[in-house]
């Protein structure tokens, strides 16, 4: 998978009176040296307009697999990406190339004049349940960072929309003391060079940059044993189309073959079987079979990556295309749609099948001992 060259530099605005008049000016892609130059070219007109980079790639570095192999012998197994508990690992083993690299970096710093109050995130949960990470590496700004505990998301929605807002944007942000003024069950910390803070699935957060200008990295782990919370975040997203980096749909296939081969986590298992049931209600019937390589279709009416089965125009030069959701809405296009699939459905309904049929042999053998 080809990693992205630019940074997403998204430009802010703060009154220093008021920091909860806070608004983005703008955001725009753009080279990452020249954001870094523009930090140390700052204008004086506008003192009160801060930037901060997000998003941006760093694992097509050369130095990057031996910068990952030190940080290994860092930071527990279980946060390590495409490490023995995430799910990315069962993703294309035969071709780990085309695994989407999860590794993204930050830039933040405070306002150049009084270096107090900075650039931000909204308020934002991960997109998949993932477990993330972030890690402090440079720069002397530090990161205020408040976590609201997980089970209170629908108590933080329900105030967000009584201020305006809509949380499942990633667009709505709280000046640190009107959030702590909700009254909700909440912890801050402060992240200093070295440091790392750990994200647990669905914790909704925000972070508050204040200082000089400072780096971070970060990567999200796809985490088995919260498989099934994050299928529940990915049908939300697609309820709000809210994409995310993951293929999740894919890996769930993936995983679910490989162990279906090698067995060694039965109640991964058994929750793998679950979910990929219901993808496949999802799926419904295909009428035509077509290759599909997954990241290079998405859906016109909501954005979403296309797993398996797609509705397209069978036009040339027409690239329309709507997953089964959106085509069950009742979305239209001026001509006639075709269903065609990556993957004729009876095959992938074979490893349910197959699944059965050696659990009822298992069954019997176990009986045959008793």
């Amino acid at each position: 998978m080809k990693q992205r060259q630019n940074c997403t530099v998204r430009s802010q605005r703060v009154k220093m009176d008021d920091e909860s008049q806070f608004r983005v000016s703008s955001e725009e892609e753009m080279p990452l040296p020249t954001f870094l130059q523009s930090q140390f070219e700052k204008s004086s007109k506008n003192p009160n307009k801060i930037s901060y980079a997000k998003d941006f790639s760093f694992s097509e570095h050369p130095s990057f697999d031996a910068w990952m192999a030190s940080l290994s012998e860092l930071i527990p197994a279980f946060l390590l990406p495409e490490g023995p508990s995430d799910m990315m690992d069962y993703l294309y083993r035969e071709e780990p190339e085309r695994r989407p690299r999860l590794w993204m970096a930050y830039i933040g710093s405070g306002i150049e004049r009084t270096f107090k109050e900075g650039t931000r995130t909204p308020l934002h949960v991960d997109r998949i349940a993932s477990i993330a990470f972030n890690l402090h590496v440079i720069g002397k700004g530090t990161k205020e960072w408040w976590f609201i505990r997980y089970d209170q998301l629908d108590q933080l929605q329900h105030h967000i929309v009584e201020l305006g807002g809509d949380f499942w944007n990633d667009s709505f942000w709280m000046a640190p003391a009107e959030l702590e003024s909700l009254g909700l069950p909440m912890w801050q910390c402060q992240q200093k060079r070295g440091d790392l803070v750990i994200v647990p699935p669905a914790v909704p957060h925000t972070v508050l940059n204040r200082g000089e200008l400072s780096c971070a990295i970060a990567a999200d782990v796809l985490h088995y044993k919260t498989v099934r919370e994050s299928w529940n975040r990915e049908k939300v997203n697609y309820q709000i189309q809210r994409n995310s980096p993951f293929y999740f749909r894919k890996v769930i296939e993936h995983a679910l073959r490989v162990e279906l081969e090698e067995r060694k986590n039965t109640s991964l298992l058994e929750e793998l079987i679950s979910i990929f049931a219901e993808i496949l209600e999802e799926e419904g019937k295909v009428e035509t079979h077509e290759e599909i390589r997954e990241g290079e279709r998405t859906c016109n009416a909501c954005g979403m990556d296309i797993y398996n089965r797609v509705y397209t125009c069978p036009k040339k030069r027409c690239d329309f295309d709507l997953c089964p959701l959106c085509y069950a809405k009742g979305h239209i296009h001026q001509h006639s749609l075709s269903c065609q699939a990556s993957v004729p459905l009876c095959q992938l309904h074979r490893l349910l099948e197959r699944h059965v049929l050696v659990s009822k042999e298992s069954k019997k053998r176990r009986k045959r001992r008793s």
